[in-house]
This record gives C-alpha cells, sequence and structure tokens, in this order.
C-alpha cells in the first residue's frame, strides 16, 4: 500500500524527506512504501530504496561501494549506495543517516527446489571468486572480524569458560544459568576439539592461505536477503553485515542454513557441487568449513549477548540458550 508525503514523514520522522531527496539527489517522490525494513519510493526518475544507516556501518557501506566498483568488471552487480551530487555516500537526515539504493525488480527467493538452492550456490560462487584480487583500504581491516581464527577461537574459549564461572557461581541461579551449565561440559569440549584440529590443518597459515581464493563475505544470508528476478538471477541484498572473511566461513553458514531449512545430507552434496562447477573448492577448504561447522558460533553469541554484553536478560534468556545449544547438537549429526 502506497502512502502519502505526510505518512512517509510520519514512518521516517524526517519532515523534510521531499527536500532532501530533491537536495542531494534531484528527485521528487511521486509514491513511496515500506518493503521488508526499507522505505520503496517511486520518483520522477526511477524506482529506488531509501534505508536506514546503522550506527558503526559507515566502513561497511564505504567497502561495498569500493567492492561494487571492483566487481562490476567482472559483470557482477552488486546493491551499491547510489552517490549524492556532490558525490557522498550518505545523507543526513534530522533523525537518522540515509542511503539510497538501485531498486531491483525481484522477489526473496522461496527455496522450495533443489534447483534455486544450486543456482544461489553458484551465484555465492562466483561472488567470492570476484573478490579473489579485491584489494580493501587498509581502514576496512577491522572489518575483518574473525581475520586470525586462532586468536578468536582463544578468545572464545576463555570467555566460555567465564561465562560457565559467572553461571556457577550466582547466589540465586536463574532458569538461564542451569540450562547453560547443562551444555557448558559438552560447549568447552567442542571449543577444544575446534582449537587442536584448526592447529593440526595449519592453523593461521591455512587461513592465509585460503584468503587468496575470496576475502568478502556477505555475512548475512537467507532467504530474505536473496531475490531472484522473472530471469532467474540471483541478487544478494542487505550488505548490512558485509566483511572480509574467507569463503569456507560463508559457506560453512549457508550449509548449516541449508541443512536447518531442510534436514537434508543429501542438499548439501548438491550445493558442494554446484558451487564446486564456479569455483573449486580445495583440500584445505574442506577442513576450513568443518572447522566453522564445529565451532559452536550460535551458543556463543547469545551467552555473550547474556553473560557478556548483558543484552539479553538473564531472566528472559532460558529458551534462547536451549534453542542455540539444541542448534549445536543438531550440527553434530551434520558433520557426521
Amino acid at each position: 500500500m502506497f502512502m502519502s508525503g505526510e505518512e512517509v514523514s510520519r514512518l521516517t520522522g524526517e519532515v523534510h524527506l521531499q527536500e532532501y531527496l530533491h537536495h542531494y539527489y534531484g528527485i521528487t517522490i511521486q509514491q513511496a512504501k515500506p518493503l521488508g525494513g526499507v522505505l520503496y519510493l517511486q520518483t520522477d526518475q526511477d524506482s529506488y530504496i531509501l534505508k536506514r544507516v546503522k550506527k558503526g556501518t559507515k566502513d561497511r557501506w564505504e567497502m561495498l561501494s569500493e567492492l561494487n566498483d571492483h566487481v562490476t568488471k567482472k559483470d557482477l552487480f552488486l546493491p551499491a549506495p547510489i552517490l549524492t551530487r556532490n558525490k557522498k555516500l550518505f545523507f543526513e537526515g534530522y533523525q537518522n543517516r540515509y542511503v539510497l539504493l538501485p531498486y531491483i525488480d525481484a522477489k526473496p527467493v522461496k527455496l522450495h527446489s533443489l534447483e534455486e538452492w544450486q543456482q544461489i550456490s553458484r551465484a555465492l560462487a562466483f561472488f567470492h571468486l570476484s573478490t579473489k584480487d579485491f584489494v580493501p583500504r587498509g581502514s576496512f581491516f577491522k572489518l575483518r572480524l574473525k581475520g586470525k581464527w586462532m586468536s578468536y577461537f582463544k578468545i572464545v574459549n576463555r570467555q566460555l569458560e567465564l561465562f560457565q564461572l559467572a553461571a556457577k557461581w550466582t547466589t540465586i541461579p536463574a532458569g538461564a544459568d542451569l540450562t547453560w551449565l547443562d551444555y557448558a561440559t559438552y560447549t568447552r569440549s567442542l571449543m577444544e576439539n575446534v582449537l587442536t584440529y584448526y592447529e593440526k590443518i595449519g592453523g593461521d597459515q591455512a587461513y592465509k592461505t585460503a584468503m587468496e581464493e575470496g576475502k568478502v563475505c556477505h555475512g548475512n544470508l537467507h532467504r530474505q536477503n536473496i531475490l531472484a528476478d522473472h530471469t532467474e538471477q540471483i541478487y544478494f541484498v542487505d550488505w548490512n553485515d558485509i566483511h572480509l572473511d574467507i569463503r569456507s566461513a560463508e559457506l560453512a553458514k549457508w550449509l548449516y542454513y541449508a541443512y536447518g531449512k531442510t534436514g537434508s545430507a543429501h542438499l548439501l552434496m548438491e550445493i558442494i557441487s554446484s558451487y564446486n562447477e564456479i569455483h573449486p573448492l580445495t583440500e584445505m577448504d574442506y577442513a576450513l568449513v568443518y572447522v566453522r561447522l564445529l565451532f559452536p558460533e550460535q551458543l556463543y553469541r547469545v551467552l555473550h549477548a547474556v553473560y557478556g554484553e548483558q543484552k539479553l536478560d538473564i531472566q528472559e534468556a532460558e529458551s534462547h540458550i536451549k534453542r542455540a545449544a539444541d542448534c549445536e547438537v543438531k550440527k553434530l549429526q551434520l558433520l557426521k
């Protein structure tokens, strides 16, 4: 349902949004409507997407823009920000900072068929392949979230120990504490296996070698962030979590996502086969995928939100911990 100018202003809190867009881009809104967390704009020139820039994501949008310049030469399109008249990626509204993005006339994939999974996996392989020779600016290396896996794994292992002690020593344990303690020994055993296996395959030297085969990850692949148009062309959107990492990290997440959606080990083999058609994996890549699948990342994130950042209230955290822990147990079936 399209909105009036007044409704758009109420939704965004930007009374002068029309003036901002005309000033920065020379466009005039004709119609607008919310579309999956962004604002779809029909203007006197073209259709666009207006997206709020979250705090702390400025570097990600800058890297996406530079990466788009790089991969465009390889016939790959990324929905990077459209520059303002004064060549800026963003503009400042009264309430927030915004980017204007190209509108893609496509819909989220349904993931109902094997062919769809295969097609997306080929597109993912082509994206990773296109980033092989991308040279990121030095300032972007802060976006290497897990740039040296060994140090990251050791930090996580130490924090899991502290989280276990926090739950064990609390005077009046909550349900979340007790649930975490039920899984703590198992989880820390997983981390010991991660560290042992990673070191066995070469550790960060293996990581460094793998970086030569692709160095940028989308970071948040799921059905709503993958679009297909009427020609079945695949587009990856919503690049808020773009970061520097090896392709094995993203492929492991994609495999786990597929397994969670379908429970099919056969599908995973088809995904790997389709990926290999475009950008073949090495034996080392397979080993690194195994490491990332073994790593209890989802559970660690929940525990960190509870005991580390304290963003998730301990009284409400029990179901989150239980769900994440069950996912880690389920992953073992996939690894087998």
